[in-house]
């Protein structure tokens, strides 16, 4: 029987999606509320699908996939999250996730991402990639179009006043990370370096 890992700091999700993989016929092998349980027990049990929050206590689902990359686990990710968060997705499928869905839609989603992941398939929600398109075509005639989707998170929280420190924790990143965004936004800018460099841009250029 195909096991499953359910980790979400919210009982009633927990009970909804528990009840959803039984009836597919899916063994619940463990149920977390917080991340760092959710690490142990996925490295414990090696379930097949881990459907991981992406923000619980301990460790978000970032963190989880992250730390587990190197054990070479044969388990599929499933992240859910309430943001409709661009450079939060890109991170995860970067990390190799099978499945991302927004909990506002994952009732709708739900059978079609388990049947797409336990396949061996991806499932990435449909509202997820309106969202990207439409950022793309956005951001096409503008000055940031050549930026990545991480370099434009991070100059919007520079411009919103938003240290290192508090842009590496909402991308899930190293403040060194940061560092590299930030300077290669200056250079992909034209940005003459100088103190405050990209805080001044963004004054001047974003409204």
């Amino acid at each position: 029987m195909k096991s499953v890992l359910i980790a979400d700091d919210h009982p009633m999700i927990i009970m909804g999606v528990k009840s959803i993989m039984e009836k597919k016929w899916f063994m619940v092998c463990s149920v977390c509320t917080n991340g760092i349980d959710a690490y142990n027990q996925i490295i414990r049990k090696r379930p097949l699908i881990s459907i991981l929050d992406m923000k619980m206590p301990g460790m978000n689902a970032i963190e989880i996939i992250k730390k587990l990359q190197h054990l070479n686990l044969p388990t599929r990710y499933i992240i859910q999250t309430s943001f409709d968060d661009l450079s939060a997705f890109n991170l995860a499928k970067d990390l190799g996730v099978k499945g991302y869905l927004l909990k506002n839609f994952a009732l709708e989603e739900f059978d079609k991402c388990i049947d797409a992941v336990a396949k061996g398939d991806k499932y990435f929600s449909v509202h997820l990639k309106k969202s990207l398109s439409d950022s793309i075509e956005s951001s096409e005639d503008n000055l940031l179009a050549v930026l990545s989707f991480a370099e434009r998170k991070v100059l919007t929280m520079v411009a919103a006043h938003h240290s290192n420190k508090e842009i590496a924790k909402e991308l899930f990143v190293t403040e060194k990370t940061v560092e590299k965004h930030r300077s290669k936004i200056i250079k992909k800018l034209n940005i003459e370096p100088e103190q405050n460099a990209l805080l001044k841009w963004v004054v001047k250029n974003m409204k």
